[in-house]
């Protein structure tokens, strides 16, 4: 690759990387945000919310799987210079959220207080948990929605305006969740439950202003109707990215769900300690999850134009940031976590094991930026298969029996540094298949434009 086409890469991958940071910082202070205001209502009503947030990541995995082939075929739609096809994508994934999201609400509705009496909380922590997750889960299906226009916005440059639909967010959380805590207009009745309105009305109102936006810059058409072969095709193609892209997660969330039960049996003080501490790094996978999410756009496009140096380039650069920003975050955590939690909560028994519970926990933040930026990029373009498959075995077939055999005996730190070897074998993986080049194939050779969009 030539200075000048390094170069050009380099604008391209600053210039969707900077607003799509400011985006995820801003959109991920939203849970630090619930979380203080839900620690000003009582320690459990935090932990409640805390220990169902895997069951809502779920959720999130449905809807990121679907965004992920909307993101992967339209990027290489874009990339060779089809745009028709690229809104017919969109058009298609946003007909399959619609129908995840109703299937979503049943499921919830009816199964929710089934969900939390499997994770086993105390009894003055499970109906708190049981009534959050029945209205978040019942009202997930628009933060599905709004993740589609946000790639959207993405694809087409005008990523800008995702970090207003973030900070529309954030506002109203903030806003909100002071009138709830601090009993503004009457609204302290409501408790956990009016936190859990309030973060669905903020998600709604964002929504609101991303389709507006599109449809005054894109002029962006929304076709429901079912397009029959064209969607047919679509979506069998998405199922080359979607698939994997849903079931890995899915196992990741379900093997962290079954560490959080083993930390349940451990003690109170601990369990606190893992929902806390995941909450105070959530911000250090931002950098990460930006440079994902850039590199699978422009990825995607260098895909479509048969670019593939360009794409090795890209990921390689993108790795470089990653590590680098991560580390840079982690240490502050590391040397001041129990400053930091003390925001949360003053339980000395929470305080005394800060210390050595955040540091495997900031030390597995650097092998997730690794495995987010390589294997996410290699489901994206469409080789994804095989290490969702390994990464699946790895899982289950290791990392599991360790935490249910070793952990009873060793304790709750051990189940964090089981944690950290989890995300390591992975990431050795990844770099192999991404080295074994596989992943050099153009998903959309199969669509033609033919179609209206």
């Amino acid at each position: 690759m030539n200075s000048k086409t390094d170069a050009k890469m380099t604008k391209e991958f600053w210039g969707l990387s900077i607003p799509i940071m400011i985006e995820f910082l801003v959109g991920f202070s939203v849970p630090a945000v619930d979380a203080f205001f839900l620690s000003k209502i009582s320690l459990q009503a935090a932990l409640a919310v805390g220990a169902v947030l895997p069951i809502l990541v779920f959720c999130d995995v449905f809807y990121g799987s679907l965004n992920s082939s909307a993101k992967a075929l339209a990027a290489q739609a874009l990339g060779s210079g089809d745009a028709a096809l690229a809104k017919r994508i969109f058009n298609s994934t946003l007909l399959l959220v619609l129908i995840i999201s109703a299937l979503q609400f049943l499921l919830f509705y009816f199964g929710s207080a089934y969900m939390v009496d499997l994770i086993g909380l105390p009894d003055n922590v499970a109906p708190i948990a049981k009534q959050f997750l029945l209205l978040m889960g019942c009202g997930y299906g628009i933060l599905g929605s709004r993740y589609l226009f946000q790639v959207m916005n993405a694809l087409y440059g005008i990523v800008k305006f995702n970090i207003g639909a973030a900070a529309i967010i954030l506002l109203v959380n903030i806003v909100g969740d002071a009138a709830v805590v601090y009993d503004v207009w009457g609204l302290g009745r409501f408790g956990v439950t009016g936190v859990a309105c309030v973060s669905i009305l903020a998600v709604f109102s964002a929504l609101v202003f991303l389709v507006v936006v599109q449809k005054i810059k894109l002029g962006f058409t929304i076709r429901l109707a079912w397009p029959s072969a064209d969607f047919g095709k679509i979506a069998r193609l998405s199922t080359v990215v979607a698939v994997p892209s849903l079931l890995e997660p899915l196992s990741v969330q379900l093997f962290l769900m079954f560490v959080l039960s083993m930390v349940s049996a451990i003690g109170p003080a601990e369990l606190t300690m893992r929902v806390l501490g995941g909450n105070i790094l959530l911000l250090c996978i931002v950098p990460s999850l930006a440079f994902t999410v850039t590199s699978q756009i422009l990825a995607g496009n260098y895909i479509g134009a048969n670019s593939y140096q360009t794409v090795e380039a890209l990921i390689y650069k993108a790795l470089r940031y990653s590590l680098l920003i991560v580390a840079l975050m982690i240490l502050p955590i590391v040397l001041f976590g129990q400053q930091l939690l003390t925001l949360f909560t003053t339980d000395a028994a929470v305080l005394a094991i800060a210390v050595a519970s955040l540091l495997p926990l900031a030390l597995a933040e650097p092998v997730k930026a690794v495995n987010m930026v390589i294997g996410s990029n290699l489901k994206t373009a469409g080789d994804g298969m095989r290490p969702t498959v390994a990464g699946i075995l790895i899982t289950w077939a290791i990392s599991a029996p360790l935490v249910y055999f070793v952990g009873p005996v060793a304790g709750f730190f051990s189940l964090l540094w089981l944690l950290v070897l989890d995300e390591a074998l992975k990431c050795g993986y990844n770099i192999w298949r991404w080295m074994h080049g596989a992943w050099r194939i153009k998903l959309i050779d199969s669509l033609s434009s033919g179609a209206p969009a």
